[in-house]
């Protein structure tokens, strides 16, 4: 199992949440795995999907990819019509993402 330092990197600590959609996101999990940790109820859970595993994400989801599983992972993700933007669950708050990445120093190019 490798460490998913990409994935996190500069947004240690932080969850992401999906853009808003009307319809649920959907990841299949082709090949390899990873574990996610999400936001349910105020508690953080973190579960292992394998491939074949259908993960559904919705718009008031968080989650944060924390670890990858095998040598390669790839998902199919579809979603549906865009609503609003996505974002981080950081200090217990919402943070729109082009805020976020103007507290990491980043400057979003779109």
């Amino acid at each position: 199992m490798a460490a998913a330092p990409g994935l996190r990197g500069r947004h240690r600590g932080a969850m992401r949440r999906t853009p808003g959609t009307e319809v649920r996101g959907r990841a299949l999990v082709l090949v390899g795995g990873y574990t996610e940790e999400r936001l349910v109820d105020g508690q953080l859970v973190r579960r292992r999907l394998y491939p074949g595993r259908l993960n559904i994400i919705r718009h008031s989801d968080y989650h944060s990819v924390v670890e990858l599983h095998g040598r390669e992972t790839w998902t199919l993700f579809l979603m549906g019509r865009r609503v609003s933007s996505w974002g981080f669950w950081v200090d217990r708050k919402h943070v729109e993402w082009r805020e976020r990445l103007r507290e990491r120093g980043l400057t979003p190019d779109y």
